[in-house]
């Protein structure tokens, strides 16, 4: 029997060269001013020519301390990132900047460019001290074209936003109760196009008591406002207004068996979302703790986003009553075999699925009313899922010598879809086990050098 001996070379990284530099300088007040600049610069080739080629952001950021009890903070930054027009087309029309949308008036998607460019700041004053009262007032923006992708993280561009948070806070032990605090918190945002895209506010408690219980709670609420990524680069819609609640509950992290509880729920009025999350720890031995939980969450919502289908009538923007179920079974193992030996265990069962009906589309998204936004429209896909994932990372940490470790670590994944959107409790915890896996193994070793 013969094989084949064809071989080929594919490029799945550039060549490519990343600078971060960063000057900080802090004054005896604690107040400090900072300068930070990267790069990126990448030698490409046709199979990765959609990536751009060229990315470089500087910003400054300050903090000026006003005596004791108050602060004034902030940033600047400026980005541009360059490359040939498929690599721009693509950061134009990602979700991040959705240049694209046919209702926006402040951009406009340019398939010629080869460059964006942008900028973003940031002011907060603060007052960070003080035996009763805390607060923190914030105003940013992103421009539309602001974009740190290449080496940093954002989600998205053009917004302006404006946050506030008060806090009032009891430090002096009571009878029963050993600290306490109420936080108030509102947040509201804009695009450059004027539309508000968020308007809230919370209020939460937390408090701990002599017995070294801990619990805290807080209830949310959300304006009616105008979601510009609703249909992924089409057209912006209302959301719907509402209200919620989270909750949580942990007893004495000292004894031997700890318990916890974390619960929520949310509702719009056209859909709603719950969560429920015992856990429980023990501790048999000072040596060996071991941690389990399980976290429990239903989804309904009405008008959950499908995708967009083209037809020779144009594109229509298909959503769908979703109910969905996820859950997942958490395990951690913490167990100290000698002093310079330890092992780490972390395990997870993941399973969620979705089953979808009641199809409709899009019609118009800025209807006050939201039965006059959505038509009903034949679909035949089938956005029905069902996702199986397990996860578990195991670490032993082996110190031999006085600073030096060695570290071994065993990581396995198993993964399974299938357009399938019943959720059966135990026959998805069975297939979860008897899914494919994929194992890694990690070796480090740190060696002090003594001389």
């Amino acid at each position: 029997m013969a094989f084949g001996s064809d071989r080929r070379r594919e490029v799945v990284e550039p060549g490519a060269f990343f600078s971060v530099s960063r000057v900080r300088r802090e004054f005896a007040d604690q107040s400090s001013l900072g300068l930070i600049m990267t790069t990126t610069s990448r030698k490409l080739s046709d199979p990765v020519s959609f990536i751009p080629d060229t990315a470089v952001t500087g910003g400054t950021d300050y903090d000026w301390r006003i005596g004791r009890r108050f602060s004034l903070n902030g940033y600047w930054a400026g980005s541009t990132v360059r490359g040939n027009e498929s690599a721009i087309s693509r950061l134009q029309l990602s979700n991040v900047h959705s240049y694209q949308r046919p209702d926006a008036e402040h951009v406009e998607f340019d398939p010629a460019a080869t460059s964006l460019n942008g900028h973003a700041g940031a002011v907060n004053f603060s007052k960070i001290s003080g035996e009763r009262t805390r607060f923190n007032f914030t105003g940013m923006y992103k421009t539309p074209g602001f974009d740190v992708n290449d080496l940093g993280f954002l989600q998205r561009a053009d917004v302006i936003s404006a946050f506030a948070w008060l806090q009032m806070r009891w430090e002096k032990p009571g009878r029963f109760v050993r600290t306490k605090n109420i936080n108030f918190n509102h947040w509201q945002s804009h695009n450059f196009d004027g539309d508000r895209i968020s308007f809230g506010g919370n209020i939460n408690s937390h408090w701990s008591f002599q017995n070294n219980w801990n619990t805290g709670f807080g209830v949310n609420v959300n304006a009616r406002n105008i979601d510009d990524r609703f249909t992924r680069g089409g057209p912006s819609a209302y959301t719907n207004n509402g209200g919620g609640y989270w909750h949580y509950l942990s007893t004495d992290s000292r004894k031997r068996v700890r318990f916890g509880l974390d619960d929520n729920f949310y509702s719009d009025g056209h859909g709603h979302s719950w969560g429920l999350g015992p856990s429980v720890t023990v501790k048999p031995t000072a040596a060996l703790s071991t941690e389990f939980g399980i976290s429990m969450n239903k989804n309904i919502e009405d008008s959950q986003w499908v995708g967009a289908v083209n037809r020779d009538d144009g594109t229509h923007y298909v959503f769908g009553h979703l109910n969905q179920t996820t859950t997942s079974m958490t395990t951690r193992v913490n167990y100290t075999l000698t002093p310079t030996l330890s092992l780490q265990i972390y395990a997870q069962p993941f399973i969620s699925a979705g089953d979808y009906e009641n199809f409709r589309e899009l019609v118009n998204g800025r209807a006050l009313r939201y039965e006059n936004r959505y038509a009903p429209i034949a679909y035949g896909g089938n956005p029905d899922f069902r996702f199986l994932s397990f996860r578990t990372t195991n670490v032993m940490r082996w110190e031999f010598k006085p600073g030096s470790t060695l570290f071994v670590v065993w990581q396995q994944g198993r993964e399974q879809f299938a357009p399938d959107g019943t959720f059966r409790f135990g026959r998805d915890y069975a297939d979860v086990f008897s899914t494919p896996s994929t194992n890694t193994i990690l070796v480090k070793l740190a060696y002090w050098l003594n001389p």
